[in-house]
């Protein structure tokens, strides 16, 4: 059965008891019956992070004991939380050629190391967040590469906002 989320109508995934009780703040479990039947909203524009339907439970993202990486925007925040991996540490991966946290996550997870389940807000591997966090990254590292505005006739004559002094 499908439940978009009730509050921005994403479509949304459930999540497994063992993430709730892994992650959920004890002020969070005290406010809930049951931990079965929740589901976990990946907007990071809406502020509900796990819902339950059928007895319209709703939980922010402070009800997680750790930084949700959909929810937040820090770059300290962790993007791969089995392995320890943040977003920064994933975007500064993206300058270095021999990088290869893509293919060691991987190898991790291959040889059972993951646990996804209990570490991760959304219950279920990162590896299509960090794929996202590289896309990002070198998009925005493609985007910056673009030569300066013709006016400028140096690099040092552009303002910050690449207009021209």
């Amino acid at each position: 059965m499908k439940y978009p989320c009730p509050q921005c109508s994403q479509a949304t995934r459930v999540i497994k008891p063992i993430t709730l009780e892994k992650l959920l703040t004890k002020n969070a479990k005290a406010q809930i019956d049951s931990l079965l039947g929740f589901r976990f909203c990946p907007n990071s524009k809406c502020e509900v992070l796990y819902f339950q339907p059928d007895q319209k439970m709703f939980l922010r993202a402070d009800a997680s004991s750790v930084p949700v990486f959909q929810k937040s925007a820090l770059a300290s925040r962790a993007v791969c939380y089995c392995f320890g991996y943040s977003v920064a540490e994933v975007r500064r991966a993206t300058q270095d050629p021999d990088s290869s946290i893509v293919q060691t996550i991987t190898e991790k997870c291959r040889r059972g190391e993951d646990r996804c389940e209990e570490t991760n807000p959304q219950g279920s591997c990162c590896l299509g967040n960090v794929r996202a966090v590289i896309r990002q990254a070198s998009s925005e590292a493609d985007a910056e590469s673009v030569s300066q505005p013709s006016c400028c006739a140096l690099e040092e004559d552009c303002d910050v906002d690449g207009t021209c002094e």
